[in-house]
């Protein structure tokens, strides 16, 4: 649990403040409530495996792929702990590669393209799984594009709030430049990833062998997922300000495009 913490650097409500406003109760009890939550929650998916594991031909994933998938989440854990270490201690990585070693991984963006495949029914084949844990090409370049876009929109808030050294200060520190010109090497290596991206996309969409194992659906919804996230640290961070999207919302949901 990190609420304490991330009420004493000024963050929104976590489960256990809006637990507690709601039911009256104190921090411990909110606390033991929602460990049982997280707790049932590990239930319902542990008899999803034993389910999937019963080789069940309904089911389209094989449980030793479901289980690389779960475990996607648990590295990912790991991940935000090595970071937490390096707030705790005060540490600034010595190099873009040692920060890059952990905060390409904690961005998320494997584990949260494999989870999106399970709701995609019979399009998200066995072999598409096995392909995503690979890491292709195309999955690396997402996860460096949207971590460096998360980055360079959000380092200069995040350092006032308090939080670990994002890739703009590794990079100033280790090769000794200003903030301006980290940034610019950075939107750079964003660039570049964004053409990894197109030109796997443009190869494997314009293949028709039967060999690939991901057909265009897939593929455009990493696309989207990356078009999402340039949209969300374009211009701001809107991730961590939700209301810098206000205008965009209502446009969507209030007054909506005639087509």
């Amino acid at each position: 649990m990190t609420s304490q913490y991330e009420q004493k650097r000024g963050h929104i409500a976590s489960a256990v403040e809006c637990y507690m406003k709601q039911y009256g109760v104190s921090e411990e009890e909110a606390v033991n409530v929602l460990k049982q939550e997280d707790a049932n929650a590990w239930k319902d998916i542990n008899e999803e495996f034993i389910v999937m594991n019963n080789n069940n031909p309904s089911w389209i994933v094989p449980f030793p792929l479901l289980e690389s998938i779960l475990n996607l989440t648990q590295d990912l854990i790991e991940m935000y702990f090595a970071q937490a270490k390096w707030f705790n201690e005060g540490y600034i990585p010595t190099s873009m590669e040692e920060y890059t070693s952990i905060a390409f991984e904690s961005i998320g963006t494997t584990m949260l393209i494999a989870n999106c495949y399970l709701f995609m029914g019979d399009l998200a084949t066995e072999d598409a799984y096995k392909w995503i844990l690979k890491n292709p090409k195309i999955v690396t370049a997402t996860s460096i594009a949207v971590r460096l876009m998360d980055d360079i929109a959000g380092h200069e808030f995040e350092q006032k709030r308090g939080h670990i050294a994002s890739a703009v200060e590794c990079y100033m520190k280790q090769y000794s430049v200003s903030k301006e010109e980290a940034v610019k090497v950075l939107k750079q290596e964003v660039a570049n990833a964004w053409k990894d991206m197109n030109e796997g996309f443009i190869l494997m969409s314009n293949n028709n062998n039967p060999s690939w194992a991901v057909s265009f659906p897939l593929l455009e919804s990493i696309l989207n997922f990356v078009r999402a996230c340039d949209f969300i640290y374009k211009d701001g961070e809107r991730y961590t300000h939700p209301y810098l999207m206000k205008d965009q919302i209502a446009s969507v949901l209030k007054d909506p495009m005639i087509l």
